[in-house]
Parts: C-alpha cells; structure tokens; sequence
C-alpha cells in the first residue's frame, strides 16, 4: 500500500504524444510515507492553451509535496524556448517558480497565441524572466505574481499601438518646426527594458528604443490588471531632447510634453546671451510663465 499525499488537482497541459515518453519510474515509500517519482518526458508536440512547443524533453521528479521540472527545452515560434519549474504544497499556502529563457523567438505569432490581436509586434525576441506565483491558480493569480525580466526585441516593426502613435503624433510637430526629419516610430532596430512585477504591475526604469541613432527613453508602470500606464518618456534626436509624460489607458493614452524640459532650454541659450546675473532673472521670468 502506497500513501500518496494530497495535493491540488492541477489540470496538465494538453499534449499530442509523438515518439512518446519514458514513463516515471516510482521509487519505494519514504519513511514519512510519501511517494517518490522521477522520470524523462519527449514530446513533439506540446500544447499549454494556444501555445505551442515542438521537439520537447524534460526531466520530471516528485517528492514529499513538490514537483520539479528540470532542463525543459523545445521549439517555440523560430526560435527556443528552456525553463525549469518547481511547484511546492509543502506549506499552508502553494507556491510555484518558473524560470524562462526564449532565444530567436518570433514576437508575432508568440502575441497572437496570448492576446487578442489589437497591435501587432515584428521582431525577434530574447528574454530572461523568474516569476512566483503564491496561492492556487485562477483569474486573480496574476495580482500574487512578483518577478523580474530581461527583454530585447531587435529589427521590430510595431502596428495599431495607440502609445507609439501618440507620441509620433506630439514629437513630429516639435522636429518639423526645428528643421529636423522625424524618425519613424513603429520600425526600430533594438528595444530592450529590464522589467519587475508585482501586485499585477509591470515598472521599468530603462526602456530603451533605437532607430538609426534616434534614442526613446522610457521610465514609468504598466498596471497589466486594467491596461493603464505612467510613463515619463525622453527622445534625443539629432542634437535635440524632448520630453513627454504618457498617461491613462493603453487604448487612449494622453501625451503632455513637459514643459520643464522646454523651459531649461530656452533658459541656458538665452541665459549665455544675456550673462550670468540677468539669466536668474530670466530664469524668474521663465518659472512663472511655465506655472501658469
């Protein structure tokens, strides 16, 4: 007789069997009278919702409450996935790890399997993440998820993003009247941010998009449970800076150019024209005109 602790019913994912896979192999009870098991798993074919993994392995081991999954590695939308996995019962509150990194993988038909396709994103992805998940699945599992990732996306094309859009729409007046060719925001050559998450919110502080020398900065939060942001945005190109605050909802975001980033110009081309002592008094001036 065998005492197989209880534990949640996680439903697996849906998998088409190819070649097949070495069954576990199931070890003797331990003394506390836990079920050991270990064993190797192949696939051609593995299925988790719409996601779609080809020419997987894993190695699989269960022990006194906690499932590990170790060295998996497959196919996944042109390029690689590999993660390892632990889920542990062993305290009052379940708890579960995943560790990723995706290598050459093709953002468009890895966005379309997961979101509804509202925007579409070009480009080759590579990224680092670890993720917690305390508490049992569900629609409210997203609000106990903390971790932390590494994304860059290069030779991107971005279409029907409402954020891009609006701020090529603000920044594109600002450069014709300067003279200077606007680039083209939904084409870049790399765009890379180290991003945490926590309470279902996403905040970076170094999102950064380069195309052909032009540089956006971007610091702020996305709040992934109702799709709303705060960023404080920063683009240099050519000689010039300008600055932009990004608020509301991603659907219909609301750009305001920051009138400080203006005002510290005029104030230091000015100020070297006028002297030292009448560029404070400028600066007086400036502060107020700005405030109102």
């Amino acid at each position: 007789r065998v005492n197989v602790p209880q534990t949640p019913q996680i439903p697996p994912p849906l998998y088409q069997r190819g070649d097949g896979g070495d069954l576990a192999r199931t070890s003797p009870p331990s003394d506390a009278g836990g079920l050991q098991v270990e064993g190797h798993l192949r696939s051609d074919v593995l299925r988790w919702g719409k996601l779609i993994l080809t020419g997987t392995e894993t190695d699989l081991h269960y022990c006194c409450r906690l499932l590990t999954v170790r060295r998996l590695r497959g196919g996944f939308y042109g390029g690689t996935l590999s993660s390892a996995a632990a889920l542990d019962w062993r305290g009052p509150i379940p708890r579960a790890t995943v560790a990723t990194h995706l290598e050459g993988v093709q953002t468009e038909p890895l966005l379309s399997a997961i979101q509804e396709p509202r925007w579409t994103l070009r480009g080759i992805v590579t990224l680092d993440s670890k993720m917690e998940l305390s508490g049992q699945p569900g629609p409210e599992a997203l609000a106990r998820t903390t971790g932390q990732t590494d994304i860059a996306v290069t030779n991107g094309r971005v279409t029907g993003y409402a954020p891009l859009e609006r701020i090529s729409k603000t920044v594109d007046p600002v450069l014709k009247e300067l003279g200077i060719a606007s680039p083209s925001l939904n084409e870049f050559d790399r765009l890379s941010a180290h991003w945490t998450l926590d309470g279902g919110v996403l905040r970076t502080r170094d999102l950064m998009l380069v195309r052909d020398g032009t540089k956006f900065y971007a610091a702020g939060s996305y709040n992934l449970l109702n799709q709303t942001m705060d960023f404080d945005v920063t683009a240099k190109v050519a000689k010039t800076t300008l600055e932009a605050k990004v608020q509301g909802p991603s659907s219909d975001p609301v750009v305001t150019p920051q009138a400080g980033s203006i005002e510290g110009r005029i104030r230091t081309e000015v100020g070297k024209l006028l002297g030292k002592d009448r560029g404070k008094d400028l600066g007086k001036m400036l502060k107020q005109l700005f405030s109102r």
